[in-house]
């Protein structure tokens, strides 16, 4: 006796396999590629080729700096309003002169 499954259970059930094997199809191809290119490329290369992404990606600062008018054409920002409250509470919990957000 076989109970049947509603067909959105069924629906799910083939999304979730598709789903799985285009993960597994792409950390094969990942995995593949991998070994390939640390048989092909010499040790030298690979630290100037990783050195090299390092240095492009740390070019890129943390830090972020966001600019809020206080008003908006004729009427006040909100946004700005909210900004004042929050750092008037962060610069009361601050003892030092200098405030970094």
């Amino acid at each position: 006796m076989t109970t049947l499954a509603p067909p959105d259970f069924k629906n799910a059930v083939g999304v979730a396999k598709v789903v799985l094997s285009v993960a597994v199809s792409v950390t094969a191809t990942a995995v593949v590629v991998q070994s390939m290119f640390h048989m092909i490329v010499h040790r030298e290369l690979q630290g100037f080729l990783f050195s090299g992404i390092h240095f492009l990606f740390s070019r890129f600062s943390s830090e972020m700096t966001v600019v809020v008018d206080e008003y908006n054409r004729f009427v006040q920002n909100e946004f700005f309003q909210a900004a004042q409250v929050f750092l008037a509470a962060k610069q009361s919990l601050l003892t030092t002169s200098t405030m970094r957000i």
